[in-house]
């Protein structure tokens, strides 16, 4: 009963300000739904969640969405960083049931390995959109030139001079970017199947400097994925203190 009057109510917040309304509003909803739960800490094998975790899960869920947007992504990309966020958080249930020291690692090395891909992101975005934008632009121009009559959605592929400046501009730019970018993607999974502790802090290190370049060249909005990252290798780095002093712990409180 609740539950349903708590999505009749939200049903009416939101049509209180769409301009008007459609049958099919909350459409694919429900995965945001099922990685806010899961975030905040309910488990998908079955357990107890608390609302406080899940409202928490909502706000960074939230969070994460906004800056996909602000990076131009497009709503598919979205619904990929949204399914990978699903699979990280079951991976870090899992790992939690598991207790094994090696399993965190790799799953704090797979998240960090997210946060380089979040990072990837918006600099190749901005590359294929234009790379793909000239490629049609190009195939409706050389349609036209062997006579072929267009389809409107053709003729819309159609760039002007300005138009096509700027794409050739967007590609030169980032393409660049991307390739550091996609190193350093690569570089992130390297502790998925080589666990030594030097390669961890060799990435802390690539994270923290990057940092400044990519902010200075306009991809401010990846900043925090790469300090989220630094931060989550760092955190592997303590995993085996942690879960020595884990186990000192238990053997004290058998002993006594």
């Amino acid at each position: 009963m609740f539950c349903s009057l708590s999505a009749a109510l939200g049903a009416l917040l939101f049509l209180g300000r769409a301009p008007y309304a459609k049958s099919d509003y909350g459409q694919m909803w429900e995965l945001d739904a099922i990685a806010a739960v899961v975030i905040g800490g309910t488990s998908l094998f079955g357990g107890r969640g608390s609302l406080w975790g899940t409202f928490m899960g909502v706000l960074l869920l939230k969070l994460i969405n906004n800056g996909l947007t602000l990076a131009q992504l497009n709503t598919f990309w979205q619904m990929v960083v949204t399914g990978l966020i699903i699979i990280v958080a079951v991976g870090i249930d899992i790992v939690r049931q598991s207790k094994n020291e090696k399993n965190v690692q790799r799953l704090l090395a797979a998240v960090g390995a997210l946060m380089a891909f979040l990072t990837l992101m918006t600099p190749a975005s901005i590359y294929l959109r234009a790379k793909v934008a000239l490629i049609e632009h190009n195939s409706s121009l050389a349609l036209k030139a062997n006579g072929v009559k267009l389809a409107p959605g053709q003729t819309s592929r159609l760039l002007g001079p300005e138009e096509i400046k700027g794409f050739e501009t967007a590609i030169s730019t980032n393409i660049g970017v991307s390739i550091v970018c996609l190193l350093i993607l690569l570089a992130a999974m390297v502790p998925l199947f080589r666990q030594e502790r030097v390669i961890p802090i060799l990435l802390v290190v690539v994270f923290v400097v990057m940092i400044f370049p990519i902010t200075s060249l306009g991809y401010g909005v990846t900043s925090p994925f790469l300090i989220f990252g630094s931060i989550i290798f760092a955190m592997s780095l303590l995993v085996e203190t942690i879960f020595d002093r884990a186990r000192k712990l238990d053997l004290n409180a058998a002993r006594a």
